[in-house]
């Protein structure tokens, strides 16, 4: 079960903590009384994989739920569980089908080149330029990626440079960073049809600070 389904599911149980093992941030049903090395006794809340612990590092506060999202959360999963049977009506099938809302946030370092910049090199050239884009944006994305490629996405994109560029010139740039999201798997193309427009921003930073920050919205399917 995903983190979404146990948080969709905990508003019914009461379940509003977290668990307290380290930095642990799973749905904590457990809770115990335990005594620490340096004698202090305390209420702790462990999720299903550290309620056996017998060796609990040093006490944190609780880490309440916020039930607005909770609640919010609940909701998306009735919902989608609605959209499931239907789903399975359609296509005839037994077995589950799960979408859940999907977010993919990355900041890359650096910033592509302009489109007047690429439209200038040499093809060769280019295409090395393009092929490090595509392997850092494959090198941030590693365990992040939906289980299949969005079909349907949003993208917002943000140049973090010295100076701004022309509207044209700013998404043109981004070309090669959404080309890699596609070659690393989280995209299925770049079309209309699965991005839609793509929602640019640029920002004034220092040299030595100039990045990519990139946000995909989407919904992860899968069987």
């Amino acid at each position: 079960m995903s983190d979404l389904e146990k948080l969709a599911n905990a508003i019914g149980t009461g379940v509003t903590f977290r668990c307290s093992y380290g930095d642990c941030d799973e749905i904590a049903p457990h809770r115990r009384q335990h005594q620490f090395r340096n004698g202090e006794v305390a209420e702790i809340r462990l999720c299903d994989t550290h309620k056996d612990t017998a060796n609990v590092p040093a006490p944190t506060p609780p880490k309440p739920i916020d039930l607005a999202e909770l609640r919010r959360l609940a909701e998306a999963g009735t919902r989608r569980r609605d959209s499931t049977k239907a789903a399975h009506h359609r296509r005839g099938r037994t077995g589950p089908v799960i979408a859940a809302p999907y977010r993919l946030t990355l900041e890359i370092p650096g910033v592509p080149p302009t489109l007047n910049e690429s439209l200038r090199m040499h093809f060769a050239q280019r295409r090395k330029i393009n092929q490090a884009w595509y392997e850092s944006v494959w090198a941030v994305t590693r365990g992040k990626v939906p289980p299949a490629p969005l079909d349907r996405a949003k993208i917002r994109i943000e140049r973090h440079a010295p100076r701004t560029l022309d509207f044209d010139g700013c998404v043109g740039s981004f070309k090669p960073i959404v080309d890699g999201l596609i070659h690393a798997g989280v995209l299925s193309g770049d079309s209309w049809r699965v991005t839609g427009p793509w929602e640019v921003d640029q920002r004034i930073v220092t040299e030595r600070d100039k990045h990519v920050y990139v946000v995909v919205d989407g919904r992860a399917s899968g069987e």
